[in-house]
């Protein structure tokens, strides 16, 4: 037996409801409409209404084997503590994400739902014998010694469509090392969906390279010699690590 699913609003003046839906009709009528921040038309006493779903504070939905009664108040009953280890809110909206993503996308958009590796993944020109040097000789050693496995996408030992495998080690990365010298379209791409799925972002940037527009507020390690380089790498990478480590302790 498919289960029912039911949605409480907070909107200005009052509360929505949405009782006994399935899945597909809560998705399309309720969770799609609150994501994109649309117009909806909604039940209002015997009649129908219009409401923008940008002014929601919040949503909250709910999941029951049992279709709720019709002759109680909607309202009060998901409000109600019975009611709370039905919810499952998190659970749809990660659903709703996935779901309606484009095909090609689904499986980047599951790999940034899924927990992150302890892994860095460094968005740079590779084919650059002076780069290439410093990702193996600095970059990757440094990533190891602070307890993080490093991963550049000439290094991904798969078949598959490059771009789609790069979107996900991105998406499945904790931090993500971007080292823009050399001005390449690619890799600013690459760091923008990154900095998009809100992870760590770490940017360097070789002296005189010229750092584009769009980034030109965000903080850089600039280096001139593969030392400088070493040390300011190092530097960042403890920082962020001690920072993280902290933020989890105090969570705990």
């Amino acid at each position: 037996m498919k289960d029912f699913y039911h949605a409480l609003c907070r909107i200005l003046g009052g509360h929505q409801v949405w009782i006994n839906l399935n899945l597909d009709n809560l998705l399309q009528n309720v969770v799609v409409p609150f994501v994109g921040k649309h117009i909806s038309v909604v039940k209002y006493d015997a009649t129908k209404a219009v409401i923008n779903m940008s002014t929601i504070t919040y949503l909250r939905i709910f999941r029951t084997p049992k279709r709720l009664p019709s002759n109680k108040n909607p309202i009060e009953l998901l409000s109600s503590t019975e009611m709370a280890d039905a919810e499952c809110t998190e659970e749809v909206l990660k659903h709703a994400k996935v779901d309606y993503a484009w095909p090609e996308s689904r499986s980047v958009l599951e790999s940034a739902l899924s927990p992150l590796k302890k892994q860095i993944f460094v968005i740079m020109k590779f084919n650059d014998k002076v780069l290439d040097a410093i990702y193996h000789d600095i970059i990757k050693p440094i990533i190891k010694n602070v307890g993080y496995q490093p991963k550049r996408i000439d290094e991904v030992e798969n078949s598959g469509n490059i771009t789609e495998q790069l979107l996900q080690e991105i998406a499945q990365s904790e931090i993500i090392l971007c080292e823009l010298t050399g001005e390449r379209p690619n890799c600013y791409y690459e760091t923008g969906f990154a900095h998009a799925l809100g992870r760590q972002l770490i940017l360097a940037i070789r002296k005189g390279d010229k750092i584009h527009f769009d980034l030109a507020s965000h903080r850089f390690i600039e280096w001139k010699t593969r030392d400088e380089l070493r040390s300011l790498l190092k530097k960042r990478l403890d920082s962020i690590i001690k920072h993280n480590v902290g933020f989890i302790k105090d969570k705990v």
